[in-house]
């Protein structure tokens, strides 16, 4: 299937600069968007999912032998089918964004500014859940496990024919025995709203230097939950930490839905048994179900940042400081009782340095040096510059591990410069299947512990720990980038350019994105192997690129 999406969008919006008085200039705006759900040429796509929607499978399941099993509902819906709205969801009508911004003279040389605004966020591509309309058909080379071909497959590929979707033929019964994602209908456009406050003092004509702070807050954030899970109190008494046993959720109960025709093709066609915890969902007849563009996520971003420039008649230098804080909240840590996450962003960097310089070489015409050079020399040490970019930043914060809590702190002193990078002592413990707990023998024998810090969590159980560590983080960065560059002109109208520019000039390693190994049971846990990582994960070594252009 080749869908063929239509994304209407419309943004009307107005601008307007006032002069108020000879001090204050005030600047006003307004937006408006609208941003249309998708829909698909042949409505071959998905809406939602109703709940309530009664089900064939209910009248199939025989209640005289599975006594007290309870009503059946819940259906996939399909766009532009049975009165269901050819949008992937409704449409978001609310989308205003009204701005304003002060710029006022202070002093004679100091000038106040401030302002907010809110904009809204485009949504990602989620929306676009095509659930029954496209299908594989496996492709069967050996009927012995590779020892012989299947004769005839070139001319007879799929002798027992091709699979061909169902799109949404079968309605409450597509995609029973699975699982599925599902968006909201009723998502609303996602904005931030952002906030701004400067002061900048003009020391002399070629000086200054600007104190600002700003702030976003991000609301209706998009976001994803769990939706077909069981109820908390039969989760918790399959927890050995609560003092529940997982055998409760494990145990095999007798399958209603055993060799139901719908089910064909699943595990629930074939399997007697099914588990109690699959059978108890709200919705059993079918797996794992993910409600998409839910508007549950906020975040919170906090900066200070100071800017100092200097220009004189060769250069052009420029010193930048940022403080921040990035915080957000975007996923669960129990879903079945509603606890989300909230703490650092994988992108926060308290801390940023930079400073860059573009500086006119002393060569040439109206320079110190060969000022009075003429000819193929003039245009040779004519017109040379230099520019030099200088950052330092912290590291990005640890990604700590899922199933584990965090008992004691473990943290090491971080040796970036040793092949093996370790940032915690693995001295974890696993509360075992049979409710005991025990230390991992790699701990004990690798690390000689004696004292847990860690300990991987039964079956069952919710998160515990938060998503990133703010006290362990990865390397902090220090980066030199610089460029040469000549303009040299040939003609009245023309000119050549030359450009030689370097990236990382120290040829410097640092770790950007790979973590610490988050798998608590892994003898590697908490450490970074330098000789496996490569760029994205690290930084790119030195590069140089060279360039000439003709610019008439």
């Amino acid at each position: 299937m080749f869908p063929i999406f239509l994304f209407p969008y419309y943004a009307p919006w107005v601008q307007h600069d006032w002069k108020a008085t000879r001090k204050l200039t005030v600047n006003l705006g307004f937006r408006m968007d609208f941003n249309i759900p998708p829909s698909e040429c042949f409505n071959r796509i998905n809406r939602g999912f109703d709940a309530q929607a009664d089900t064939p499978i209910d009248a199939m399941v025989d209640r005289e032998v599975h006594t007290g099993f309870p009503r059946i509902t819940g259906s996939m819906l399909f766009a532009g089918q049975g009165g269901v709205p050819r949008q992937a969801a409704n449409i978001y009508g609310r989308a205003m964004q009204p701005r304003i911004g002060l710029a006022y003279l202070l002093a004679r040389r100091t000038v106040v500014r401030g302002g907010w605004r809110r904009y809204f966020i485009n949504p990602n591509k989620d929306y676009l859940q095509t659930n029954g309309f496209s299908q594989s058909t496996p492709y069967t080379f050996s009927g012995d496990e590779g020892r012989t071909a299947v004769n005839q497959k070139i001319g007879d590929p799929f002798p027992n024919g091709i699979r061909t979707p169902a799109g949404s033929a079968r309605g409450p019964l597509s995609y029973v025995g699975q699982g599925f994602n599902f968006v909201n209908s009723c998502f609303a456009t996602p904005h931030t709203s952002q906030y701004s406050f400067s002061i900048q003092q003009l020391f002399t004509a070629r000086t200054r230097l600007e104190i600002a702070s700003s702030a976003n807050r991000g609301r209706s954030l998009q976001s994803s939950r769990t939706f077909n899970e069981d109820e908390p109190d039969l989760r918790d008494n399959c927890n050995f930490m609560l003092g529940g046993n997982p055998a409760i959720c494990d145990e095999p109960i007798p399958n209603p839905f055993f060799q139901l025709e719908p089910f064909n093709d699943t595990n629930w066609f074939i399997s007697r048994n099914l588990s109690r915890y699959q059978l108890s969902r709200p919705f059993p007849q079918f797996v794992a179900i993910t409600e998409l563009m839910r508007n549950d996520g906020r975040s919170w971003d906090n900066s200070l940042q100071a800017t100092f420039n200097v220009r004189n008649a060769r250069t052009n230098l420029n010193m930048n400081y940022t403080w921040s804080k990035n915080l957000e909240q975007g996923g669960w840590l129990d879903p079945l009782h509603g606890m989300m996450e909230r703490g650092l962003t994988s992108f926060d960097r308290p801390h940023r340095f930079v400073v860059s310089a573009v500086t006119q070489l002393p060569f040439g015409r109206k320079q110190p040096l060969f000022r009075n050079a003429r000819g193929w020399l003039g245009k040779l040490v004519t017109g040379w510059q230099n520019s030099t970019i200088v950052s330092q930043q912290t590291g990005r914060p640890w990604n700590l591990p899922a199933n584990t809590i965090q008992l004691a702190d473990s943290r090491l002193p971080i040796d970036w410069s040793a092949s093996r990078v370790q940032a915690v002592r693995p001295c974890v413990s696993r509360w075992n299947e049979n409710n005991t707990v025990t230390m991992l023998r790699f701990s004990e024998v690798d690390f000689g512990c004696r004292q847990v810090s860690w300990l991987v969590v039964p079956r069952y159980n919710p998160r515990y720990t938060p998503f990133r560590s703010p006290n362990i983080r990865l390397q902090s960065t220090f980066m030199v980038d610089a460029s040469l560059s000549k303009d040299t002109r040939l003609t009245e109208r023309t000119r050549l350019q030359f450009r030689a520019e370097v990236f990382n000039l120290l040829n410097s390693f640092f770790v950007v994105q790979q973590m610490f190994n988050m798998n608590a049971e892994n003898v590697n846990f908490g450490s970074i192997e330098k000789a496996a990582m490569s760029a994205p994960n690290s930084n790119y070594p030195r590069e140089v690129q060279l360039a000439l252009k003709l610019i008439w």
